[in-house]
């Protein structure tokens, strides 16, 4: 997964291509972005969470249909 993380990250300073192949399973690729995915859908629920319950944004209400 830091392999991962750390490749994206790279790739977004430095945007090209480069034809590297690491060992490793697309299975394994697609569960490190899972839970990448997971982890940082977390950190802005929670941030949304408490910036809301600290008055600093105001709660959306949608109307019911």
């Amino acid at each position: 997964m830091i392999k991962t993380l750390k490749g994206f990250f790279c790739y977004i300073l430095n945007p090209s291509y480069q034809d590297i192949q690491i060992k490793t399973s697309k299975f394994s690729k697609i569960l490190s972005l899972l839970i990448l995915t997971i982890a940082f859908n977390g950190i802005i629920i929670i941030t949304r969470t408490v910036l809301i319950n600290k008055g600093i944004i105001p709660q959306l209400f949608f109307k019911e249909a």
